[in-house]
């Protein structure tokens, strides 16, 4: 017989009858659920005694939600058999070591007894555990349609099936930005589980002719290779959200995920089943992908004409409200413009289908970052989460936002969520860094960015945040990151100011009065932005000049402002009392 055994230190409550319980028995049976056949699991509390005291390697696999425990509770897999200190035979153990073995054997011994007695709980004290939930990828189905055009298609239903499973909440579904690095490679099975770090993969293909759809699926357990199940669907394409559900019904049924019978799990978008409209939706969904400004635009352009010929469809307001909120989050057109229109699409999306995730994540956004209704974001990003805790782009925005407030070390937790369920994710990836900068550790920051430029070079986002911390700590190579990313976007005039800022702060004042000199010379045919003049006087030391802008910056609603409160680069405005007033005006003075 083999045995999971979860280690976890913490108190227990000892009944007449010998019966424990309690928090610490609920964290140990949540780890032995983790833990592999024959291995162990090991809670953060334990592994903070046990670290580099034992001749053992330990992984982390993350923050692991416990029912009835407020905060998510770190977990370690002991690598049993690799070593991460010299072997006992080279070593001398001193009886301090040897009391240290005698300590570990004992909890080891407590373990088992832990996992005995748990296995003869009453049936409630069993039900406070939860069973570890599968982990999912779906593949970028291959387009074997006839035309090449038609890839928006495979695209598009690759994304929903993606959305269909995480709804489940039984399982752990990748997102669709990290799957799609797949798209046309030819990866092993065992390779994308690895690096996924999932136990499941659904991969298949369509093909789209006419009005006719035919998609083949098959499920594979990612360590036996083997097909755990495959189906082959032939329908008209008005069917084709039936096939949809029914896909994820078998997956569910495969993995042994119970279905709950109610909510959101399988429920049919209200759509009225017009397969033209489904077409220019699925184009939409394709264009947004891109997170271009071409891209975004062109998704709203088809979800709009979708709507001309199914305006009750809650899935298109639903996406037309994200790709407004997405627009508006990255500047491709003014705030007011994107995030008014995006909060009508959501209200509007609401109203028609209240359980889609991706509307209260695109509410959310707009409250967080227009509105500045901080407790209707936190509810509608909180929201999202219940609707489909598999929603990776809720746990990283509920992050931002929580950063925001000034509750980092929740962020810190919810971008870490959205990085297990996104893992490819660039922006996740950067955002870990970002949640450091503004927690005030800046070596960790730079240290975290440096890691998703490994996965691209020229990723904007990183080597933004990699320029602050850099500023930050007065390092000379925050010119030399600073002048890259202003070469990555042609010159632009925030990204300029940035530069200019960066000179300011490390004392180069000729050339950060040059940049100022450029942007006003720009300025004369080109708008210049508030937030860009903001930091340029920031850098410069320009009380005047830097409250007028920001100032400005607050009154037309860019997202900068949002960050004032806890952003470190600005504690040198902090006592000033103009600073305070527009916390105050902002409601984040408390």
């Amino acid at each position: 017989m083999q045995f999971r055994i979860g280690i976890n230190l913490g108190d227990v409550i000892e009944q007449e009858d010998g019966t424990i319980y309690g928090d610490g028995v609920n964290i140990a049976a949540r780890l032995q659920q983790l833990a592999e056949p024959g291995g162990i699991c090991v809670s953060g509390t334990a592994f903070d005694h046990v670290e580099g005291k034992l001749p053992l390697a330990f992984k982390f696999i993350g923050e692991q939600t416990v029912k009835n425990i407020d905060k998510p509770v770190r977990a370690y897999r002991a690598l049993l058999g690799a070593a991460s200190r010299p072997s006992p035979a080279n070593r001398t153990w001193s009886p301090r070591r040897l009391a240290i073995g005698g300590a570990v054997l004992l909890v080891l011994l407590v373990a088992v007894g832990i996992a005995w007695k748990i296995q003869n709980l009453p049936s409630r004290q069993a039900a406070t555990t939860i069973a570890q939930k599968p982990r999912l990828a779906v593949l970028p189905l291959d387009n074997f349609s006839p035309h090449a055009e038609d890839e928006y298609f495979s695209d598009g239903m690759t994304e929903e099936l993606i959305s269909r499973l995480s709804r489940i909440n039984g399982l752990e579904v990748i997102a669709r930005t990290s799957v799609m690095q797949y798209k046309g490679k030819h990866k092993s099975i065992s390779d994308i589980g690895r690096e996924l770090n999932v136990d499941n993969i659904l991969e298949g293909s369509v093909r789209k002719a006419g009005d006719k759809v035919r998609i083949t699926v098959q499920l594979i357990d990612v360590s036996s290779q083997g097909h755990q199940w495959s189906a082959d669907y032939d329908h008209d394409l008005k069917d084709i959200l039936a096939t949809q559900s029914d896909i994820a019904e078998k997956v569910a049924k495969a993995l042994h995920v119970k279905l709950t019978g109610a909510g959101p799990e399988l429920s049919q978008p209200r759509s009225g089943g017009n397969p033209e409209s489904y077409a220019l939706y699925l184009k939409g969904r394709y264009y947004a992908g891109k997170l271009t400004p071409e891209g975004m635009k062109k998704s709203v352009e088809y979800f709009e004409q979708a709507l001309a010929l199914e305006p009750n469809d809650a899935n298109t307001w639903s996406a037309v409200a994200r790709s407004y909120a997405l627009i508006g989050w990255f500047r491709y057109t003014p705030p007011k413009e994107a995030f008014s229109k995006g909060k009508l699409a959501a209200e509007r999306a609401l109203s028609l289908d209240p359980s889609l995730s991706e509307a209260q994540l695109a509410l959310g956004l707009v409250r967080f970052l227009f509105d500045w209704d901080w407790p209707g974001a936190q509810q509608a990003l909180q929201r999202a989460l219940e609707l489909n805790p598999s929603n990776a782009d809720a746990h990283l925005y509920y992050g931002v936002l929580l950063k925001v407030l000034g509750r980092n070390d929740s962020a810190a937790a919810e971008i870490r969520r959205a990085n297990e369920l996104d893992p490819l994710n660039l922006m996740a990836s950067a955002e870990t860094g970002w949640v450091a900068f503004f927690g005030g550790r800046l070596d960790e920051a730079a240290q975290a960015c440096r890691r998703t430029l490994e996965m691209d070079p020229n990723y904007l986002f990183a080597l933004h945040c990699l320029q602050f911390a850099l500023t930050m700590k007065k390092d000379p190579e925050a010119i030399v990151v600073g002048k890259k990313f202003l070469d990555l976007t042609s010159g632009d005039a925030y990204v300029l100011s940035l530069l200019g800022w960066t000179y300011g702060v490390l004392g180069n004042r000729k050339d950060a009065e040059g940049v100022l000199k450029r942007l006003k010379e720009s300025s004369r045919t080109t708008a210049i932005p508030a937030p860009a003049m903001f930091y340029m006087y920031l850098g410069l030391g320009d009380s005047a000049q830097t409250f007028k802008y920001l100032d400005q910056t607050y009154r037309e609603r860019w997202n900068d402002a949002v960050f004032i409160k806890t952003a470190p680069h600005l504690d040198v405005l902090r006592s000033d009392p103009r600073f305070v007033a527009i916390l105050e005006k902002m409601r984040l003075a408390q």
